[in-house]
This record gives C-alpha cells, sequence and structure tokens, in this order.
C-alpha cells in the first residue's frame, strides 16, 4: 500500500521529502539528546525539563497531575518494589488545544525505557550515523515520540495544522506494568480516540494480547545427597519438569486464537516466557526450594482472572504426583489486561480508508499500555509507530531514518483526517 495515491498527493510527498532532508540533522539531534536522557525507572523525570524544551514551542501546554486515589487499589496495578510510584510522584500530560470540528485525540507516549545490557553499556550516548540513529529507546519508544512531533511540525510549516485537539500522556512505568497510564486513564480524559505509540513497524493494531507475571516457588525437603530416595522428587526437579511443560500450556492457550480472528495470523499470538530460575542450597545437598518466574502471554477471551486461574490449576496438577513437593504462586509484576477494537468502529473504519487497508486490522502479539485507554476510558484505541519490535530492548538498538520518516508521514495523514468525526 503506498501512501500517496494521486497527483496533488505525490507533490505534496515531495515537499515532504524535501522537509524531511532539510530536518533531518535538527531531528536526529533532538532524538539524540533524548536518548542521551537515563529514562529507566524510576528516573523518567530526568527528561522533564527537555520534553518541556520539545513541546512548548508547538502550542503545548506541560501539566503534572497526583496520582488518583483509585490507583493504589486498582487490580492492574503493578506492585512494589517492581513499581517505584509513590504518594510523591506525579504524572505528565502535554495538552494543545484544537479547532472547531476537531476531534479530541490522546497520544501515549512512554517515557521509560528498559536497562541496559552489559554489551550495550553505553546505550545511553547515541551513535548517528547517515541512515540511521543507535541509543537505547530509538525504537521503544522515545524515537515515536519524535515521530509524533515531527508529523505536527510538519502540518505547522506546510500551512496544514491539524483541527484536532492533542494530549500527550507522557507516562511513566509502561515497561514495567504500565502504572504510569492506568493512573493518568484513572485520572480521565475526554478524548475521542487514542493513539499509543509503540515500534510495530508502521502496521495499525487495533488491540493487544495480555501479559501477566507469575513466580511459583516449589518447596521440598532440604537432605545430604546421600540420604536421599532414588524416587524423590526435588524442588529442581519440580521447576525442570514446570519448565518442560509450560511450552505445551503454551500451545494449548496459543491454539484458541482460532476464536479470535484479529490474532489468527501471528504464528505465535501469545507466549510464556519462563526469564528466571533460582533455587539451591549447596550442591551436596537436596534443594529446599526452587523458583521459576515468567510471563504468560493471554488473549481477549481468556482475560487476566481466567489466566491466573489456568496457572494455579496448572501447577497444583502438576505437583500431584510429586508427595515431597509444595508450591507457592504469586503475581509480583504485569497484571495488564488484553483489549481489541471492533473493526466496524468509526475510529477504525477511518483508518482503514485512509490507508487504503482492505483486511481487517489486526491484533498485536505483545503487551502495552493500549488496554487501559479502551478499557478504563472507553475510547477507540490503535497502537502503531515507526521501528522494528526486533530492536526493542535489544543491544544496539537501532531506528532508520527510512522508518522515522514513513511513520512522520503517515502521522501527518492520521492527524489531517477527520477519523470518524463530522
Amino acid at each position: 500500500m503506498h501512501l500517496y495515491e494521486n497527483e496533488a498527493a505525490q507533490i505534496a510527498h515531495r515537499t515532504f521529502e524535501c522537509w524531511f532532508e532539510e530536518e533531518k540533522g535538527r531531528i536526529s539531534d533532538a532524538l539524540a539528546d533524548y536518548i542521551s536522557i537515563d529514562t529507566t525507572s524510576p528516573n523518567e523525570w530526568r527528561a522533564r525539563p527537555f520534553l518541556k524544551k520539545l513541546l512548548e514551542p508547538l502550542g503545548f501546554t506541560l501539566t503534572e497531575l497526583t496520582l488518583p486515589d483509585s490507583f493504589w487499589s486498582h487490580p492492574e496495578r503493578a506492585p512494589e518494589p517492581v513499581s517505584k510510584l509513590s504518594a510523591h510522584s506525579s504524572l505528565l500530560r502535554a495538552h494543545r488545544p484544537g479547532k472547531p470540528g476537531g476531534r479530541h485525540i490522546i497520544v501515549n507516549a512512554h517515557v521509560d525505557v528498559v536497562p541496559l545490557q552489559p554489551e550495550f553499556k553505553d546505550g545511553m550516548t547515541a551513535r548517528v550515523f547517515e541512515d540511521r540513529i543507535v541509543g537505547r529507546g530509538a525504537v521503544d519508544t522515545k524515537g515515536n515520540l519524535i515521530m509524533f512531533v515531527e508529523a505536527l511540525r510538519w502540518l505547522i510549516a506546510s500551512g496544514n495544522d491539524t483541527n484536532h485537539a492533542l494530549t500527550l500522556d507522557l507516562v511513566s512505568e509502561e515497561e514495567i506494568g504500565g502504572n504510569g497510564a492506568l493512573a493518568s486513564t484513572l485520572s480521565g480524559c475526554p478524548a475521542d480516540c487514542c493513539l499509543v505509540l509503540e515500534p510495530t513497524g508502521g502496521e495499525i493494531f487495533r488491540g493487544h494480547r495480555g501479559c501477566v507475571t507469575f513466580e511459583v516457588e516449589f518447596t521440598g525437603h532440604a537432605r545430604h545427597m546421600g540420604d536421599a530416595k532414588e524416587t524423590e522428587f526435588t524442588a529442581i526437579d519440580a521447576a525442570t519438569e514446570a519448565v518442560r511443560q509450560l511450552k505445551n500450556l503454551e500451545k494449548r492457550l496459543d491454539g484458541e486464537k482460532v476464536l479470535v480472528p484479529a490474532f489468527i495470523d501471528w504464528e505465535r499470538a501469545l507466549q510464556i516466557n519462563v526469564g528466571e530460575v533460582r533455587g539451591g542450597d549447596w550442591y551436596g545437598s537436596t534443594p529446599r526450594s526452587c523458583k521459576i518466574s515468567g510471563n504468560c502471554g493471554f488473549l481477549p477471551h481468556q482475560g487476566l482472572e481466567g489466566t491466573q486461574e489456568r496457572l494455579k490449576h496448572f501447577f497444583s496438577t502438576l505437583v500431584e504426583n510429586m508427595p515431597d513437593i509444595g508450591f507457592s504462586l504469586t503475581w509480583p509484576a504485569l497484571r495488564n489486561e488484553s483489549c481489541l477494537i471492533p473493526m466496524d468502529n468509526p475510529f477504525i473504519t477511518a483508518l482503514a480508508a485512509l490507508t487504503g487497508h482492505k483486511a481487517p486490522f489486526r491484533a498485536w502479539n505483545v503487551s502495552c499500555d493500549g488496554r487501559h485507554y479502551a478499557r478504563l476510558m472507553g475510547v477507540p484505541t490503535v497502537i502503531y509507530g515507526c521501528g522494528s519490535l526486533k530492536e526493542a530492548h535489544a543491544v544496539n538498538e537501532t531506528l532508520n531514518f527510512h522508518e522515522l520518516k514513513e511513520g512522520i508521514a503517515l502521522t501527518a495523514k492520521i492527524l489531517t483526517d477527520t477519523l470518524g468525526g463530522k
């Protein structure tokens, strides 16, 4: 699908191409400056002076909001110690008023990034090349805030400013559970629709899978290895068997994507990932305990509570034939619901017409903040942005300038469309 389908649009495209080439140095410098700010949680506040300087010249007013009381007891809140939000924390929004006939768009762009790996210890220092920029957050998702801002800047420069009112939700803690967006949506915002900026490779998604973090501790008997019975299961045996059988559980859960057509094209619509194993006391003793922790993805019809129940049943069944083994199960981090917007929603159909998309939009096979806007605020929500998901969280995280340019062009088209309004 080509974004420019008639002669007038092709002329505008050539003008945009010239503008981008002229401005590329300034744009890459801005992104490099943003990357240089360490915004791993809980350091998102460090970016506020930069964001103020970036947004105020474009007509945005930045506001800090206190966290609402309802946030602290919400079942999807990622708990301490993963979350570092406190009663003294604040939310950051930037608002730009619209014009008569425009809609109110809330735009989510998380400020936090994942920590650096040892092999990428210089990742907060951007490396700029002719065709790309390398640095933590270049793709996920600092580059996408720059994409959105530059689309607006291009529209202003070309005399085609958007009519829509814009509220930028510059949230924290997306990478560790979405607490910033949860608190923000619970605070309310009278928006008509929502754009969530994430590295989707330019594809527009109308929903995403859910994800829950689990930690299970298997407990057995610690004894001298010489006293252990041959048939005795140890805590590490139980953990090893759990990791093996979780692969089968993933296949069963993923097989249910036939019930949700928006996910059916994915080879793996959901994933169960065991990310950590900790156990044992001494190499000459049978282990007293072993913990495994990971994330379990799920589809909209499976739900957060339903998936937690299925995991409880899975681990209970696992240890039934292990008489020496007990287990405890907790949910220490992500409690992310899924979401899916109907394809016949006017906002979705407007985007499909705008982009010439013939087939129904898919839902994303990862999790993000989109569910809060769709579920808690009840506004139609899509997820899109420049950059490839394979670069997100990666060593040498890279955004190609061609992808950034295409993302700016698409965003400019979105901002000048009626988006299902009158």
